[in-house]
């Protein structure tokens, strides 16, 4: 029988209690991996096992799309043709010149890592997939669903994806801190739930049965809180400034972007 959200955390408590070990931690600025303190295991939850794939946002949302040149041409200042010069206008340059503020800071290797990781947070699609340290947290994602649907929780050991992920709890605004959050990085096609990967990193998905209980005791909203965040303000500037009355910008990008806004008032 599959076990209530509320019991199968307390399954995976017993099972995969998390504890800090050392472990090798690429650092950008030795370009070395030294050991460093690290969590056991990295979990994800999500709120129904129907989805077949577990891939990232960019992958499901902008691979294929017909307007990805020009969104991504607004979200990372580029464009496919190297002809076409860089758009200092696009999201990308604007949080890293309005958040890192000076040219030493800039400077930072993990400068690139945490403005990708911080459009990952505030609803823009990335090639980074979602992971947290915090059992809780996932249990808080996995309870978003309804009652009586069957959702699943993602166990995944560090010691196998050294590094392959980034912590992103030092990084700017409320989100990643609350989140306890890392990413796992890779290729377009990294799939959690695909066979290869599964094997490779000896993962394990455990299924679980809402209920209102569940949803009660787990559900944290303030996961997502906007209140006193110290990144939504420069991302509702940037399309304040640069999308909302940019004539040279279809309507169809426009709604997208518009959709990502509408969740971050």
């Amino acid at each position: 029988m599959t076990p209530s959200l509320k019991e199968l955390i307390t399954q995976l408590n017993i099972q995969f209690s998390q504890e800090i070990v050392q472990l090798h931690y690429f650092d950008f600025k030795t370009l070395i991996s030294p050991l460093s303190p690290q969590p056991r295991y990295l979990y994800r939850g999500e709120k129904t096992i129907t989805w077949p794939t577990s891939m990232n946002t960019f992958s499901r949302n902008l691979k294929g799309h017909p307007d990805f040149r020009e969104i991504n041409h607004w979200v990372s200042g580029l464009q496919l043709e190297t002809a076409v010069p860089l758009n200092r206008y696009a999201l990308y340059p604007f949080l890293k010149y309005a958040l890192w503020t000076t040219e030493e800071k800039r400077a930072d290797p993990m400068v690139e890592i945490y403005i990708n990781g911080i459009m990952q947070h505030y609803g823009f699609d990335t090639s980074l997939l979602d992971v947290s340290s915090d059992l809780l947290v996932a249990a808080s994602f996995a309870a978003t669903g309804s009652p009586r649907e069957t959702g699943q929780i993602m166990v995944l050991e560090t010691k196998y994806v050294e590094d392959e992920y980034f912590d992103l709890t030092d990084m700017f605004g409320n989100r990643a801190k609350l989140q306890s959050a890392y990413v796992l990085h890779g290729t377009s096609a990294l799939d959690l739930k695909n066979a290869d990967f599964t094997n490779q990193y000896h993962t394990t998905w455990h299924q679980f049965t809402l209920t209102q209980e569940d949803k009660d005791l787990y559900l944290n909203p303030n996961l997502l809180h906007a209140s006193g965040d110290d990144v939504i303000p420069h991302i509702l500037d940037w399309y304040d400034t640069h999308i909302v009355k940019n004539n040279d910008i279809s309507d169809p990008v426009k709604a997208y972007f518009e959709k990502i806004i509408s969740y971050l008032h």
